[in-house]
């Protein structure tokens, strides 16, 4: 989008321009699409995989074992901040809790549940979409030769 808008030259990169979007000549950029943590900013790695789509969001975590902790806990004012609410607000701190001990997979209905409280992934009735949304991922994680596709199966 930025290279787009500045009139540089296309480079080859997985994405597409948002600049139609902006400029109102389309209303969507496509209908899904992954983003992906790889590592953690000075600590252990715990990668993980997400494929967004307009009512769906499946996470794979990798090294769910672990304490697969977010880029965000432990160094911000947010973080600092919950930690305090977290002493004398359940909720809070069962949320905290979330955000610090992930599942090896998640799946979110996102019409039904936007702010992603309920994760769907070990329901059965739910079973065919996680089916569905795993294969999808792992066909982005194969045609772009994702390194952690052998642990994703």
């Amino acid at each position: 989008t930025a290279l787009e808008l500045f009139g540089l030259p296309p480079r080859a990169l997985d994405g597409q321009s948002l600049l139609p979007v902006l400029r109102g000549e389309r209303t969507l950029a496509r209908d899904s699409f992954v983003s992906m943590q790889t590592d953690n900013l000075g600590g252990e790695s715990y990668p993980s995989r997400a494929l967004h789509e307009r009512r769906w969001k499946y996470i794979r975590n990798f090294g769910a074992e672990n304490a697969a902790l977010s880029n965000v806990v432990g160094h911000t004012l947010t973080w600092e901040s919950g930690k305090e609410l977290a002493r004398t607000d359940e909720r809070v701190a069962q949320r905290m809790h979330s955000y610090l001990y992930r599942p090896e997979e998640e799946l979110y209905d996102l019409e039904a549940d936007p702010d992603e409280q309920r994760n769907l992934a070990s329901d059965a009735a739910h079973g065919a979409q996680l089916d569905l949304m795993r294969a999808r991922l792992r066909g982005w994680m194969t045609q772009h030769a994702d390194p952690l596709l052998d642990e994703a199966r």
